[in-house]
């Protein structure tokens, strides 16, 4: 969505009123195995939530490390989407 907005607007000067504000990038690259592993048992202790260690397997090899993903699956086992 950045890449887009970003091509969108490149023509546009930074100081004109309809930016508002300055553009702030993060780069956030995938987390290694025990990255992810780490991640999630930190941020499931930190909720007090028992998770089975073949879960975090799983969702390390699903999510291959993509932050927004791990975290995604972690709030969705501490509050599950009604998906019926």
């Amino acid at each position: 969505m950045i890449r887009l907005v970003e091509k969108t607007l490149k023509d546009v000067e930074y100081n004109e009123p309809f930016f508002g504000r300055y553009i702030r990038k993060i780069e956030l690259t995938r987390f290694t195995k025990e990255q992810s592993k780490d991640f999630l048992l930190k941020g499931f202790e930190e909720e007090k939530i028992k998770v089975d260690e073949s879960t975090i397997e799983d969702a390390i090899k699903k999510f291959d490390g993509i932050p927004g993903w791990l975290t995604l699956f972690g709030s969705n086992i501490l509050f599950p989407l009604n998906m019926a």
